[in-house]
């Protein structure tokens, strides 16, 4: 019995000693083998030392026993005990209750083996979808690398990716990649929610397997030497935040998939509805990154092109100084001819005419500065007002692709344009009086609305030179008024900013009342 305890001491050691090395370099399955094997050595041992030891003081080794304690040693549970002699009693009875313990005890530890494999097998196989869907792919190649993977690793013959596109009024779903699929003109490639199968399982963001009949089925795996068809179908939509992206179909041709299997797909749609939505997301915003590189480069040209219709501006202004520098010198040499011939009743007369001439010539000369100053303002609004809207767009910033810095320097720009385009409204309007072209467009205009306008445009004239500005309005004026609008703000703000630009302390005040008396027209 000693030797016996000794021997199975020393053994145990060594076993244990192997399962803490191999449980540092193998998995889980290796080290629960290698305790099944440890406790069938340890049992088969005991037992055969007390079958032994009873049979040495009975006087013999009955063969039925002596057989089952070698199938036993030999690690074979599956043993089937004679049942026509009543009930075992004894050793006999004790061998039995062992065995039957023992591949109990077997059973379990294969039942949770085969478990654990099972998660194993799927936490593999998301790490691998994983790899498949890293890198920052575009959307067609992560489509090809998800069907390609998926079909591959549960085994199917046929896989179909189909991807929500949102471009029309109504959503629906295309095929954008495939595996193992032959493409058809009989067999749609797009539905609509609620269309099909897989429309209706995108419109109710369910899964279905269906079972089909050969002669309900389309060949659609096909080669030189194979023609197959999918007679067990899976169709599965993934989403994103409860929004359904997109669907995948997978086919078998023969068996139908394990639970397992079934599983895997079930839990992978997460990861791909997430790594869909990324990828929509990068295609997204390489769009919005286009559209203002394309926007910048526009702006830029319009700017250019300002740049240069100033320079000619400023040349033209030039010229026309001059023009005006030597009609002023012709003008004195016109007066001291006309001092010369005072005392020449015929020479005057020929001065005043050819003073009449140069004064016309004068006159036309005005007008001509004045007509072309109106039309280059005209053509200076257009590429001022593109100006404007672009910096009005970037100051904005609605979809925050600026930094507060450059919010601040589009900002800088659309007060700079505005004012600029205000000074050639003016001019504008100098040329139009002059030219003899200025037009009045009377309509109802709100008289509340007019104040704001100018408390808003000259509040802060006042604050800046620390003036109070206050302006006051008489009970009885009408709410609307029949005037020109933008003639009447312009007149009331040159005004106003005369005010302000003379007077250092005190007040400026606006008041607005009814005449006492209507001059008449």
């Amino acid at each position: 019995m000693k030797l016996l305890i000794g021997f199975l001491s020393f053994v145990t050691i060594i076993i244990v000693a192997a399962i803490f090395d191999m449980s540092e370099t193998n998995n889980l399955y290796t080290v629960l083998l290698s305790i099944a094997i440890l406790l069938n050595f340890i049992i088969a041992s005991i037992a055969i030392y007390y079958n032994r030891e009873i049979l040495r003081e009975v006087g013999g080794e009955p063969a039925t026993i002596a057989q089952i304690t070698q199938e036993v040693a030999a690690g074979h549970f599956d043993i089937e005990f004679e049942s026509d002699k009543g009930s075992p009693t004894g050793i006999y009875a004790a061998v039995q209750m062992m065995v039957e313990n023992q591949k109990s005890m077997n059973n379990e530890i294969y039942k949770q083996m085969e478990e654990i494999g099972q998660q194993d097998w799927l936490k593999t196989g998301q790490g691998l979808l994983n790899d498949h869907m890293s890198g920052g792919l575009d959307i067609v190649t992560l489509s090809k690398n998800i069907i390609s993977f998926l079909t591959t690793y549960v085994e199917a013959q046929v896989g179909v990716f189909y991807l929500l596109h949102t471009d029309d009024q109504k959503p629906y779903l295309k095929v954008i990649a495939s595996y193992g699929y032959t493409a058809s003109k009989t067999i749609p490639h797009q539905f609509e929610f609620g269309d099909g199968l897989v429309g209706q399982a995108a419109l109710e963001n369910k899964t279905f397997f269906r079972t089909n009949m050969p002669e309900e089925s389309a060949i659609i795996i096909q080669s030189c030497m194979t023609m197959l068809i999918p007679l067990h179908v899976f169709i599965i939509p993934f989403s994103y935040d409860n929004a359904v992206k997109g669907v995948i179909e997978i086919g078998y041709s023969h068996e139908m998939p394990t639970s397992l299997q079934q599983d895997f797909l079930e839990q992978a749609m997460q990861s791909i509805g997430v790594a869909v939505n990324a990828a929509e997301s990068r295609t997204q915003m390489q769009k919005v990154l286009e559209q203002s590189r394309i926007q910048a480069e526009e702006w830029q040209s319009q700017s250019e092109e300002l740049q240069v219709q100033q320079e000619e501006l400023r040349q033209l202004n030039e010229e026309l100084e001059e023009r005006n520098h030597e009609l002023e010198q012709q003008g004195n040499e016109i007066r001291e001819n006309n001092l010369v011939l005072l005392n020449q009743q015929n020479e005057m007369k020929e001065a005043q005419v050819a003073l009449e001439t140069k004064a016309k010539e004068l006159e036309r000369a005005n007008q001509y500065k004045s007509e072309l100053i109106a039309n280059v303002s005209h053509e200076l609004r257009f590429p001022l007002n593109s100006i404007l809207m672009l910096a009005q767009i970037l100051g904005d910033n609605m979809e925050n692709h600026l930094s507060e810095k450059e919010v601040k320097q589009a900002q800088t720009i659309h007060n700079a344009d505005s004012e600029f385009s205000q000074l050639f409204n003016e001019i504008l309007d100098l040329s139009k009086i002059e030219a003899g072209k200025m037009e009045i467009q009377i309509e109802d205009v709100s008289l509340a609305d007019l104040v704001d306008k100018i408390e808003n445009k000259l509040r802060h004239i006042a604050d800046d030179k620390g003036l109070a500005f206050h302006i006051t309005l008489d009970e009885d004026l009408p709410p609307l008024l029949r005037t020109d609008e933008q003639l009447l703000q312009q007149i009331i703000n040159n005004l106003l900013s005369n005010a302000f630009k003379f007077t250092s302390e005190g007040e400026v005040k606006l008041t607005i009342q009814r005449p006492s008396s209507v001059p008449l027209m």
